[in-house]
C-alpha cells in the first residue's frame, strides 16, 4: 500500500482492561526499513502487565477498522522488561 497509515498496539489483560497506542510516526508503513518503536509503561495505564492475554498490531484505524490494503508488515523481537541489548 502506498498511502501512509497509522500502526497501533493494543495489549489487554485477563481483566479485560485494555490500551492503545498508536505511533507517532504517520508515515510508519511506508518505510522500506527495519523501525524500532518502544513503548513506555505509561503509554498502557489501567492494563495489568502482569496478565497480559491480548495483543493486536494493527494499521489504519484503531477506532474503525476496515478491511483494505495491500501489502507486508514484518514483526520481529517484540520484548517486554528491559531494553535489548545492541
Amino acid at each position: 500500500n502506498s498511502v501512509a497509515e497509522p500502526m497501533y498496539v493494543r495489549i489487554e489483560d485477563a481483566a479485560g482492561k485494555s490500551a492503545t497506542v498508536v505511533n507517532a510516526d504517520e508515515s510508519i508503513n511506508l518505510r522500506p526499513s527495519w523501525q524500532e518503536w518502544a513503548i513506555p509503561y505509561s503509554d498502557l495505564a489501567g492494563v495489568n502487565l502482569s496478565r497480559i492475554e491480548k495483543m493486536v498490531i494493527g494499521v489504519g484505524s484503531a477506532t474503525s477498522p476496515t478491511a483494505g490494503g495491500t501489502g507486508t508488515v514484518y514483526v520481529d523481537d517484540i520484548g517486554y522488561g528491559r531494553p535489548a541489548a545492541e
